[in-house]
């Protein structure tokens, strides 16, 4: 059995980054949760929680100098304090349907989570631009450093969850862009069946 787990988990980041990853994907959730009320399907609450992360970051990320190390902390206070609030109601945060998924995807999330970058667009840019958030704490433009990415004024709407789990994580997070875009998908599936776009 140990053997047929290392084909799985080759370093012990793969845990640090599943483990980063899903704080993210929770974190989002709960300020989801806090804007979606009641009558909006759970599995939408992360998506909802993205959209203002988003604009947080982009209200305070260009009109004022606060770090973003700054903003993700008070993002996550707010995340807990929603999280808390909607736990108090006895009332589950993620979907049952959505852990049952993620258990069958247990293996493709370990096997995902060992990837690291090796396309070019991620050399190019999407690696830069999260090493970028990382050391500089802010956007590029006037005033700060020259970000090396290949298109420094792309939205960086993706980029900002995996700064968010580089964060977390302490460094650099290669594989965390994959690990979301897993739970996106998981998600944006469990919608459609249940919205039954596939009959």
């Amino acid at each position: 059995m140990p053997e047929y787990v290392s084909y799985f988990v080759e370093d012990p980041r793969q845990i640090s980054a599943l483990l980063s990853v899903a704080a993210v994907w929770l974190g989002l959730a709960a300020v989801g949760s806090s804007i979606g009320g009641r009558d909006i399907d759970k599995p939408i609450f992360p998506l909802l929680g993205w959209a203002a992360v988003v604009v947080v970051y982009t209200v305070f990320g260009t009109l004022t100098d606060i770090a973003f190390t700054s903003i993700g902390v008070v993002l996550g206070v707010t995340a807990l304090i929603s999280g808390l609030a909607y736990l108090r109601r006895d009332i589950l945060l993620i979907d049952p349907a959505f852990l049952r998924m993620l258990l069958f995807a247990a293996p493709l999330l370990l096997l995902v989570s060992a990837m690291q970058g090796s396309q070019w667009d991620e050399f190019s840019h999407w690696l830069l631009g999260q090493k970028y958030l990382l050391n500089v704490d802010r956007f590029p433009g006037e005033g700060h450093p020259r970000s090396s990415a290949s298109f420094p004024a792309y939205p960086y709407a993706w980029q900002l969850l995996s700064y968010l789990a580089a964060r977390l994580q302490g460094g650099v997070a290669e594989n965390a862009g994959s690990l979301l875009n897993l739970l996106l998908l998981m998600s944006l599936g469990l919608m459609a069946v249940r919205r039954g776009l596939f009959l």
